[in-house]
């Protein structure tokens, strides 16, 4: 619209309805702005209390998750890794599943040289399986080839 053929007064209104307009849009706007901010704090919060609700449940059941005998085959060892953001490392072997294993690592009473990582901030990654009777000699291969904090099985 060309302004200029416009009268002043008319003008002025339809700056008045414009600003009026986007007075109304900015209001909308933080109130759906605020819904948001509300919503994503919910989530958060019940994120966290799930979290919180998986570990300590986790924490409860270690014993009977990772040693119910329908999960383990005792003729096939892991070798796994443990790395944290820092780099350090850690191997270690297991026949129960690598991620009940590592539910053990990560529980308080925890007495494993694993500790000297930050565990919080690590995961877990299945290096090799191998035979029960070939487990030692594995894991020692890895600890040996691998910077790791792990004092057994070092030549």
């Amino acid at each position: 619209m060309d302004l200029s053929k416009v009268d002043i007064e008319t003008q002025n209104k339809l700056l008045n309805l414009t600003i009026e307009k986007l007075q109304a849009g900015f209001k909308y706007e933080k109130i759906i702005n605020k819904m948001l901010v509300s919503e994503l704090k919910q989530l958060k919060e019940q994120n966290e209390a799930w979290i919180e609700e998986y570990v300590a449940t986790s924490n409860k059941n270690i014993d009977q998750m990772s040693c119910r005998s329908s999960d383990l085959n005792r003729n096939i060892v892991k070798v796994y890794l443990i790395e944290d953001n820092d780099g350090k490392k850690y191997v270690g072997q297991t026949i129960k599943p690598i991620v009940a294993r590592y539910c053990e690592h990560l529980a308080p009473n925890n007495v494993c040289t694993s500790n000297e990582l930050d565990l919080e901030n690590s995961w877990i990654k299945l290096l090799e399986e191998c035979d029960i009777k070939d487990k030692y000699i594995i894991e020692s291969k890895w600890i040996n080839n691998i910077d790791c904090v792990n004092t057994n099985g070092k030549k």
